[in-house]
């Protein structure tokens, strides 16, 4: 199966899931582990996959990123992914969280996401900072699966979002 057939499956799994999917942590293992796995990570080597990543930055010590990916086991994350509930809209709080975590880390890439959407960003106009606010690079959206219709309003990149599912 190519890569496109694997995000296509994965969509429609989630389809069949995402109105049961009602905490952070069951958005993390039923749908983004899956797709961190569908990239081609070993989600059981916590050396390339990092869950709960320290990612300290100014009075928070203790601040940690849902998952980092190395590329050279156990050395500097090269992704960071921040997770929220599958109901949940990407917000620009969420951004910002992210930012954070991004500054104090030596990542090249971070993803956000509630499990449906990605976001990606990157640190291309300046290092250790995401390309987002007053950038000419809004992050790369992603929709995987059809969005679960939500009550709350904000942020969500979905009118922008590449949508892949069958």
């Amino acid at each position: 199966m190519d890569f496109a057939d694997k995000i296509k499956t994965l969509a429609a799994k989630f389809d069949k899931i995402k109105n049961h999917v009602a905490t952070e942590e069951a958005t993390k293992t039923s749908m983004v582990m899956p797709f961190i796995q569908t990239l081609g990570y070993d989600i059981f080597n916590s050396q390339e996959v990092i869950p709960e990543c320290g990612a300290a930055f100014g009075e928070k010590k203790d601040a940690r990123v849902d998952y980092a990916i190395s590329f050279n086991e156990g050395q500097d994350s090269t992704i960071l992914i921040e997770v929220k509930k599958a109901e949940t809209p990407l917000q620009l709080k969420s951004i910002d969280e992210l930012r954070k975590y991004f500054a104090a880390s030596e990542a090249k890439f971070a993803i956000l996401t509630n499990g449906i959407q990605y976001q990606f960003f990157a640190d291309l106009d300046k290092k250790h900072l995401i390309d987002y606010s007053g950038s000419n690079r809004p992050p790369i959206p992603i929709q995987i699966g059809h969005p679960i219709r939500s009550k709350s309003a904000g942020y969500s990149g979905a009118n922008q979002a590449s949508h892949l599912s069958s």
